[in-house]
C-alpha cells in the first residue's frame, strides 16, 4: 500500500470510530446524533483530550471492556461515570 493512502485510512478509522461512538450514544442514553456528538465534545474538553481518545475509549468500554487499550486510558473512569449519571447499566 502506498504511503500516500495512510492519511486517508487514518481518516475513515476517525470517522468510523466517531459513527460508532455516537451510535452507542444515541442508543444507550437515548440521545438524538447532534446531541451525541455535543456530549462527545463536552467529554473530550473536559478530559483535555481529543474526540478521538473519547471515541476510542468508549467504543472499547462498552464492546471490550478488558481491552488493553481501554483500560490504559484515564478517560475510562470518565466515560463509565458519565454512562452511569444517565442510569445505564451498560
Amino acid at each position: 500500500m502506498p504511503s500516500a493512502d495512510l492519511p486517508l485510512l487514518h481518516a475513515v478509522a476517525e470517522r468510523s470510530l466517531l459513527a460508532q461512538a455516537t451510535g452507542v450514544l444515541m442508543w444507550r442514553l437515548h440521545l438524538g446524533p447532534d446531541e451525541a456528538a455535543a456530549e462527545l465534545r463536552r467529554w473530550a474538553d473536559e478530559a483535555g483530550v481529543g474526540v478521538p481518545a473519547v471515541c476510542d475509549s468508549l467504543v472499547n468500554v462498552v464492546s471490550v471492556p478488558d481491552h488493553p487499550r481501554a483500560r490504559d486510558l484515564e478517560l475510562l473512569s470518565r466515560i463509565q461515570a458519565n454512562l452511569r449519571r444517565y442510569g445505564d447499566d451498560y
